[in-house]
């Protein structure tokens, strides 16, 4: 009995040893602003993913619903998050919706707001402050006007900032090793 829970405290760090050493890949890939542009949007949908693989909702009562991943569009990752579509995480499958209506915002799982949409961050961000969204954006400052997750480039890499606060106003839990990883958690 002492050895099979040992096996398993031994399997269960395995994994996240595993998936942070996958987050931490993610962190030293360079976003070259000059370069290929959908290599960078690549790397920032690999993120998204990773995230969500840190993350942990609220349970609704349903469990294996599909994780929706909303866009609302414009330059919204130059369609690398439609490359998620079909994927799992844990047990859910993850489905993708561009252009969701507003007041489809609350039923998404995750809500990614990209420097284009920018002008309407804090609108889109008050509607969804409290609710069990995760929200990520690369636009300027996002993390500190009521965004979740900020994509940012420093030292000509992708990294981000987290604002935790947030994140625990809103019933989500994010993974320690994720807070590891994060420049600058606001608390």
């Amino acid at each position: 009995m002492r050895l099979t829970g040992i096996c398993n405290k031994l399997a269960a760090r395995d994994v996240v040893r595993r998936l942070a050493v996958l987050l931490l890949a993610l962190l030293v890939l360079p976003a070259n602003a000059e370069g290929d542009r959908a290599s960078a949007e690549s790397v920032k949908a690999g993120f998204v993913y990773n995230f969500t693989k840190f993350s942990t909702w609220p349970a609704p009562g349903g469990g294996a619903d599909p994780l929706r991943i909303c866009t609302l569009g414009r330059g919204a990752l130059n369609g690398q998050l439609a490359r998620l579509q079909g994927r799992t995480v844990g047990e859910r499958e993850i489905e993708i919706q561009v252009w969701p209506p507003s007041d489809d915002w609350a039923k998404c799982h995750v809500l990614f707001v990209s420097r284009e949409d920018g002008e309407r961050a804090e609108s889109i961000l008050q509607q969804l402050a409290g609710k069990p969204v995760l929200t990520i954006g690369d636009v300027p400052d996002f993390s500190r006007r009521g965004g979740m997750i900020e994509l940012i480039e420093l030292e000509n890499k992708l990294r981000f900032n987290i604002s935790l606060v947030t994140v625990q106003r809103s019933g989500l839990r994010m993974s320690s090793q994720l807070l590891k990883l994060a420049t600058r958690v606001w608390q």
